[in-house]
């Protein structure tokens, strides 16, 4: 009966995975869908490098994944610099036309 309970429970759990994906963590607002892609990509070397057993295959794709991984973080910190730029002038907008209403939740965040 167990065994029969972990069969099922495991085709569940695979089937739900490759149709519905792994779930994220909570999605910063900064993150634009382009850096999402890159980080599905590097995730995607990660597991090559993780399912290869040839030791000069693994390191040509560690080489992928430190370049991709630089990558992301630079893709990352742009979107985030753009964010808090877009924030920052709606926040001087409204401080300029004192509307203070706008203002407080965009200087709590």
């Amino acid at each position: 009966m167990e065994k029969d309970f972990e069969v099922m429970r495991k085709a569940y759990t695979e089937v739900a995975d490759t149709v519905l994906g792994k779930p994220r963590k909570k999605k910063k607002p900064w993150i634009s869908g382009e850096s999402w892609q890159l980080v599905d990509q590097r995730d995607a070397i990660n597991k090559k490098i993780l399912s290869t057993h040839s030791e000069r295959v693994k390191n040509q794709l560690r080489a992928k994944y430190a370049e991709k991984n630089k990558e992301v973080k630079r893709s990352i910190k742009s979107d985030k610099r753009k964010w808090l730029n877009n924030i920052a002038s709606q926040a001087e907008e409204a401080a300029r036309s004192q509307h203070m209403k706008t203002l407080h939740p965009l200087t709590t965040t």
